[in-house]
């Protein structure tokens, strides 16, 4: 590999970046690149910060924050700043994690920014400048006491069918796992108590964070990613530890949550200090696993040996839309129930997932219905997919079956 970033135009100023994810917010076929910034901070500057006479980080409360950039792709390998256009310059805060798609399936995008100790941020990613933050209107900036948080990841999945897109946050140890349910077209309600994650949520630092189906019934399910960031922490509060247990959240079906971290096996009972998190099938058996990365230890790989359910797999791939087909939207229609997934540039705490979709079947043998809904606005509409199968599908095309591990060329 070489390193194109200065030739691609994505030139750095010095400031503290964190996430980065690439979309297509014009629809132009070109992917563009969103760029998360931290805080204004040197370490020859910063400031002491002590607890019962314990050296600790300092607060970011006692920083000033960073206005996020917007690069726009040329389809030519490079970029062009476009952040000052689309007003970003006037909104700094202090971001940690991103989580970009389509909420309320009106083809446009929606940015969600994670920030630590400030307003999380929500833009309408229109094509017209200047964007707009609608955070605090639409719900989705504070806990339910209207409070700002200690935000650091973030992930986007309809948790309870209705078609509407529903927002997960992970916070800082005391504050709960945020779930912003979309009651409306992006009008939501911070709802994690009421779901019941709320209460042991709180007992986690959390960091990486990721819907999927972890038994493959349809019910995007919720994995978290734990850690301290004071390797001193227990110094100050016996009950709390450095390294921590992740979580694994079972969505019922009925608007309810139920944490079977306990049952999960050895995967979730290992203490760590964990970070970034991702899933996707990684075996090929039609169950999704996943990878955590960890400070100061190795990464995790733990593969699904669950009893799931049946399952499809898609993997998309754009022509007109980008190549990865980020952006583009999926609707299966399986029963009565209509199951909706979406390619998401990014997601989690500095991570991305597996790009195909799955739908989890449960007892049902076939999707009755596939609805593709392309970034370039093209929609194709398929019937009768076989359950168990992996589906290879080009823009404009017929989907194909594949076999997990070989070398598909597209026709």
């Amino acid at each position: 590999f070489v390193d194109v970033t200065v030739d691609a135009g994505l030139q750095s100023d010095g400031q503290w970046s964190t996430s980065a994810g690439f979309f297509d917010y014009d629809r132009d076929g070109h992917l563009d690149l969103y760029q998360v910034r931290y805080l204004k901070f040197s370490i020859a500057d910063a400031p002491k910060s002590f607890r019962n006479q314990l050296l600790i980080y300092p607060t970011p409360l006692l920083f000033e924050g960073v206005a996020d950039r917007v690069w726009k792709g040329t389809g030519a390998g490079n970029f062009n700043d476009v952040s000052e256009q689309l007003g970003l310059h006037l909104a700094p805060s202090k971001g940690l994690a991103l989580a970009i798609g389509d909420l309320d399936a009106d083809g446009v995008d929606e940015i969600y920014v994670a920030n630590d100790t400030a307003a999380n941020q929500l833009w309408i990613a229109q094509s017209t400048a200047p964007w707009q933050d609608i955070g605090a209107v639409s719900g989705a900036a504070y806990d339910d006491q209207g409070r700002e948080e200690g935000s650091m990841g973030a992930d986007y999945a309809d948790i309870d069918g209705d078609g509407l897109l529903d927002i997960t946050v992970s916070n800082f140890q005391l504050e709960a796992t945020s779930i912003y349910r979309q009651e409306q077209p992006l009008l939501f309600r911070e709802s994690a108590d009421v779901l019941g994650i709320g209460q042991s949520s709180r007992a986690r630092l959390s960091f990486g964070i990721d819907f999927f189906d972890v038994n493959n019934d349809g019910w995007e399910d919720l994995l978290v990613a734990n850690g301290h960031i004071e390797d001193n922490v227990h110094l100050n509060s016996e009950s709390v530890s450095f390294a921590q247990q992740n979580s694994l959240y079972l969505n019922l079906g009925d608007g309810h949550f139920r944490d079977i971290s306990a049952q999960a096996g050895e995967a979730l009972a290992q203490l760590a200090v964990s970070r970034g998190l991702a899933t996707g099938d990684l075996n090929g058996d039609g169950a999704l696993d996943f990878v955590v990365s960890n400070n100061d230890g190795p990464a995790q790989v733990a593969f699904n040996q669950s009893q799931a359910g049946q399952f499809l797999m898609l993997w998309l791939e754009g022509s007109r839309s980008n190549r990865s087909a980020i952006g583009a939207r999926v609707e299966a229609r399986v029963g009565s129930r209509v199951l909706q997934r979406q390619i998401m540039g990014v997601q989690s705490y500095l991570s991305v997932s597996d790009f195909r979709l799955h739908f989890g079947l449960g007892d049902a043998a076939q999707v009755d219905q596939l609805t593709v809904h392309w970034p370039s606005g093209e929609v194709q509409q398929f019937e009768d997919l076989a359950g168990g199968s992996f589906y290879h599908l080009v823009e404009g095309g017929q989907p194909q079956t594949y076999v997990p591990g070989q070398r598909v060329i597209a026709p």
